[in-house]
């Protein structure tokens, strides 16, 4: 069976420039170096360069930094000593790294005996998001356009998300991460309670940290644009190895029918197992008002795994404004984290015979049958020849096994049920 879902994808395209970078650079003498002091920042060619001259701190901003895999900082000192007071060093050191690692804010010093000169500050410019829309719902495709120049390393393209109107950004997780076409989903960033976040506002951007932005904020609303489940009665099969008993699930609001609104399709997931479905119900599908309900038929009942978690999974369809004909597909849902329930198959009824006795005499009626219990519910209860064995006739028990007494000498079918009248479906005729 084709089970169909969309998923919140986020898709970008691009509009190229020049590329170039901003990289800001601090600079801290020490004084007392009299000779040669010289400093320069390199990448695929001379971007900065000067001498130390004041004792101090002095910053320099580049603001169109040419692209280069890599960038150099170089400081050399030849100090020659004029009195107690100054140096007497020779030191030439280059301290060099790649772009990418620059980006991601590993930045770097290059220093010797007299002073330092230090990146503070490198990113890529023109790193522009724009947004075709301003609200999505789930399992709707947005699209977003990146008017920034190409051919910057991948690191460039780190998204972040925020949930809490800017105060803190969340890193965008790593699978999806570094990549100037990522492919994420609403559910991929907001995880189980993604309910907790409908029609709230969601904002992304491109950099790093808290106060790093390469790019503008986009925010987009983000919307169930369906029904949401507010609870689930499921129960689960009375004997080991039945189709489950019941599943109901209740919606927290009516079908929109001003907008033809039904579900397209309504499945049981698999949490335990990669998301499988189960019991699917392909649409339309439709609930009372009043109730606000599904119940599923006996007929679309089936076998779950025992020990599994499982959530519902459905996806809401409106009437096409322009064409009656035709749906459009909206929302997909799961329902919440919090309703997630289990099922467990009951203990299996099995029993064997472990022992019997032929009567004494020939006619006689004082046979005994000894049974024993491997699993099931107790209380127990035992038939022979489809009649069940009650007051005197109910079997003894007697260290662990019960007797069925006063048989005589013929074959008896003999059965066993628990508390929930399960049967032992191993056990021989």
């Amino acid at each position: 069976m084709r089970k169909i879902f969309l998923l919140a994808v986020i898709l970008f395209t691009f509009k190229s420039f020049g590329q170039t970078y901003t990289v800001g650079i601090i600079r801290n003498y020490y004084g007392g170096c009299h000779g040669g002091k010289t400093w320069s920042l390199t990448g695929s060619n001379l971007i900065g360069s000067g001498s130390f001259i004041t004792a101090g701190i002095t910053n320099a901003t580049y603001t169109t930094v040419p692209l280069s895999s890599s960038y150099e900082l170089t400081t050399n000192f030849t100090c020659t000593p004029l009195g107690p007071a100054t140096l007497d060093c020779l030191d030439n050191t280059t301290t060099s790294q790649s772009a990418a690692e620059l980006i991601k804010g590993n930045l770097i010093e290059s220093g010797g005996c007299a002073g330092s000169v230090s990146i503070i500050e490198f990113r890529p410019n023109n790193m522009s998001i724009v947004s075709n829309k301003s609200s999505i719902c789930t399992g709707e495709q947005l699209d977003f356009v990146i008017s920034s120049p190409a051919g910057f390393p991948n690191e460039a393209y780190h998204w972040q998300f925020s949930i809490d109107n800017q105060a803190t950004w969340t890193d965008v997780p790593s699978p999806f991460n570094f990549n100037p076409i990522p492919n994420f989903s609403i559910n991929n960033l907001l995880g189980a309670n993604y309910e907790n976040y409908f029609n709230e506002q969601i904002y992304f951007r491109l950099g790093y940290d808290q106060n790093r932005p390469f790019s503008n904020v986009i925010s987009i609303t983000y919307s169930p644009c369906g029904p949401t489940i507010s609870n689930i009665a499921f129960v689960g099969p009375e004997c080991n190895g039945d189709i489950v008993k019941s599943l109901a699930i209740t919606f927290a609001q009516k079908l929109n029918s001003t907008i033809g609104e039904k579900l397209a399709f309504l499945t049981v997931c698999d949490i335990t197992s990669n998301s499988t479905m189960r019991m699917q119900i392909n649409g339309p599908v439709s609930y009372p008002d009043d109730t606000k309900t599904y119940t599923y038929n006996t007929s679309d009942l089936q076998q779950l795994e025992t020990g599994h978690y499982y959530k519902i999974r459905y996806q809401a369809q409106i009437t096409d404004p322009d064409d009656s004909s035709k749906t459009i597909l909206t929302g997909v849902l799961d329902s919440p984290a919090a309703l997630n329930f289990l099922n467990t198959d009951p203990l299996k009824m099995e029993f064997k015979i472990t022992n019997y006795s032929q009567p004494s005499c020939f006619g006689g009626n004082d046979g005994t049958a000894e049974i024993q219990i491997l699993s099931g519910q107790s209380p127990y209860h035992f038939y022979k020849d489809g009649v069940e064995l009650t007051g005197a006739s109910q079997p003894t028990l007697n260290n662990g096994k019960y007797y069925i007494t006063g048989l005589q000498e013929k074959t008896y079918n003999i059965m066993v049920t628990d508390s929930k009248k399960c049967i032992d479906k191993t056990a021989n005729d």
